[in-house]
């Protein structure tokens, strides 16, 4: 009864717990107690709800310590606690959290578990001294996060942009704050993924969409004609597209001219004509 209240108190508070009860965790034991702690921490007589965060950081259900971790208000001192519990996923979303200290994102960036490293590396402010070691990390999962994330710095990112791992320069090629010298490389990848990415990235130059939007794969096409930032004559283009598909995402695009959706809804693919409808009446329009 006692877990079912702090539950219960946990969704009150605007707490999401993090953590499947359908998926069980082996406690990685590298660097982290045996557990939890035994008992729960007394109540702050100062501050009511964070005395009750202190509580719910220790309660036996690892859901509702990684939703304690994921807080935005969780005291520092409280995050390096759960920075060594047993469980990666509460582990990992220490790591995501901006108030994080610092001494214990290093210890994140070391954790056994790939997700925890790649949870550092695509957090709000990974310290710059620990991203040169992230980008050499064995797993393309943590160079992912690393690559798509806004605070990696460009030398970094022009690193990522030749990895060997498509999923890697996939990332690379999402980043807003990719170089255009980056994305221009990326255009250009063999595989299609990467190329996507690059097309629907809204930072990439009008003359780089341009050339992807004449790319020989649709799905290609598909990214640019749903970019937001693509020029309005290069969406009346693709609505000529011999694929539906193609179609269809530009019909989804909110920045389509009102006259190309208005043409669109009529489109002889059913699919393409009721995402255009579904457009129009978004934007007040009848259909």
């Amino acid at each position: 009864m006692l877990r079912l209240f702090l539950l219960t108190a946990l969704v009150l508070l605007g707490m999401t717990p993090a953590v499947h009860a359908a998926e069980p965790d082996l406690p990685d034991t590298t660097d982290t107690p045996a557990g939890p702690p035994a008992e729960a921490a007394k109540p702050d007589p100062d501050d009511p709800d964070i005395g009750l965060l202190r509580t719910l950081a220790a309660d036996s259900d690892p859901r509702i310590r990684a939703a304690v971790a994921g807080r935005a208000d969780v005291p520092p001192d409280l995050l390096a606690q759960l920075a060594r519990d047993p469980v990666w996923q509460v582990r990992a979303a220490v790591a995501r959290n901006a108030r994080t200290p610092d001494d214990a994102r290093r210890r994140l960036a070391r954790d056994s578990q790939a997700a925890v490293r790649a949870a550092v590396a695509g957090s709000a402010k990974p310290p710059a001294t620990l991203q040169k070691g992230l980008a050499e990390d064995p797993q393309s999962e943590v160079r992912a996060a690393l690559a798509e994330n806004p605070t990696a710095g460009a030398e970094l990112i022009r690193r990522l942009a030749r990895d060997k791992d498509a999923d890697v320069r996939r990332a690379t090629a999402a980043n807003p704050k990719a170089p255009g010298d980056v994305l221009e490389l990326l255009a250009g990848d063999k595989e299609m993924p990467v190329r996507c990415a690059v097309g629907r990235n809204p930072f990439a130059p009008d003359a780089m969409l341009r050339h992807l939007a004449a790319d020989e794969r649709y799905e290609v096409r598909a990214n640019v004609a749903g970019n937001p930032r693509a020029p309005a004559d290069l969406l009346r283009l693709l609505a000529t597209d011999e694929k539906p598909f193609v179609r269809k995402a530009l019909a989804a695009n909110p920045a389509v001219p009102l006259d190309v959706l208005r043409g669109l809804s009529d489109d002889d693919d059913a699919a393409v004509a009721a995402q255009a409808r579904t457009s129009l009446r978004k934007r007040g329009q009848r259909p």
